[in-house]
This record gives C-alpha cells, structure tokens and sequence, in this order.
C-alpha cells in the first residue's frame, strides 16, 4: 500500500498517546488550526465516541514537529476518494453556488458565508 506511511506515523504518535491512528489525525487538525472543524463519517457509535475522544488528545510541540516533518517527508499517492465519490462532494457546484474560487459562498439558501 503506497500511503502506508501514513498510517505508521500516526500509529507511532498514538501509541506514545494510548490512543488510535484517526484520533491523532483528528487531534492534529485541531491542534493544527484552531478554526478547522473535522467532520468525520462513521455509521458506528463507538467511533463517533472515539472521534469525539480526540478532543482530549494533547500533541505537545514535539508530537507536531514530528508530525508535520512526516507528512511534508511523505508522498502521498492516488486521489482521496473515486471519480463518483468526487463527483459528487461540491453540492454548491450543481446549485451554481460552488464554493470553488474561495467565494465562501454557500449551498444553503440565503448565500454568502464570511471567511
């Protein structure tokens, strides 16, 4: 598997942590930006419970460091989901309200949403 790197970063993290791979993702975006909101997709509860539970996950300064080196030394093979499954992702796009182009305009109905 070309991205398995990936996984072993984030299983090194987390067993430093005492916890999973996805949490120390989700914990690394939070960390990462402040204003990013992870919205993970999971048809179990017990995932939603582990997801959630990555609110709790402290990377210390190093844990990034080493984190953001990894990723930046990893590259990354192959598109994040299919053709059909990327088809389909940019709703605003099919209601002429695409996201695309940094507009930050909305799908929903009354328009505009500010950076």
């Amino acid at each position: 598997m070309a991205n398995r790197p990936v996984i072993d970063l984030l299983e090194r993290v987390g067993r430093r942590k005492g916890v999973r791979p996805g949490q120390v993702e989700l914990a690394w975006l939070l960390a990462r930006k402040p204003w990013i909101v992870p919205i993970p997709g999971t048809t179990k509860l017990a995932h939603v419970d582990e997801n959630v539970a990555a609110m709790n996950v402290a990377l210390t300064t190093s844990d990034m460091d080493e984190l953001e080196a990894g990723f930046a030394a990893i590259n990354v093979q192959g598109a994040r989901a299919g053709e059909a499954v990327l088809g389909l992702i940019d709703d605003g796009a099919k209601l002429g309200t695409s996201s695309r182009g940094g507009r930050g305009r909305s799908p929903l109905r009354g328009g505009s949403v500010s950076p």
